[in-house]
């Protein structure tokens, strides 16, 4: 008996749980994305670093951290292949929570080729779902990320 309450408990989590949802959607964009990104040689971590440091232009890591909401180390391994590359320039700072980070030209230049790409793939997506659905979406992920954020949750 008790077995069965785990089983209904267990596959009611599968149909409710926003974190467990929100993962596996999360990882089905990301493939969308990431195939299409791969002819800019980056992967999706990559180009939303490469966008928010070409937002807010040289930025500490520490502030960069906090802006993609990333662990130092989850980070520092999305920065590693973009500094190889040559595409993000580190200056100052001792430390990494004391560098800061730009793009390079080559990084301004493979996040041309990568904003092309993303643009496509955005479209695609937006498309299968049309304006009124996509604004929606949009509002409830905003919805989500302001109450997630609170720290009484």
């Amino acid at each position: 008996m008790y077995i069965h309450f785990m089983t209904a408990d267990a596959t009611a989590v599968t149909l409710v749980c926003l974190a467990l949802r929100a993962r596996r959607l999360a990882r089905r964009i990301s493939r969308h994305y990431d195939r299409a990104l791969r002819a800019a040689g980056v992967d999706t971590s990559q180009f939303n670093a490469l966008c928010m440091i070409a937002a807010r232009g040289a930025i500490p890591v520490r502030g960069l951290a906090a802006a993609l909401d990333l662990d130092p180390s989850t980070l520092s391994r999305t920065l590693k292949p973009l500094r190889q590359a040559g595409l993000i320039l580190a200056s100052g700072g001792r430390g990494r929570g004391g560098l800061t980070l730009e793009l390079s030209a080559r990084g301004q230049d493979t996040l041309g080729v990568a904003l092309a790409a993303w643009r496509d793939a955005q479209s695609r997506l937006t498309a299968r779902l049309g304006d009124a659905q996509t604004g929606r979406a949009l509002d409830a992920l905003e919805l989500l990320e302001q109450v997630a954020g609170k720290p009484d949750i």
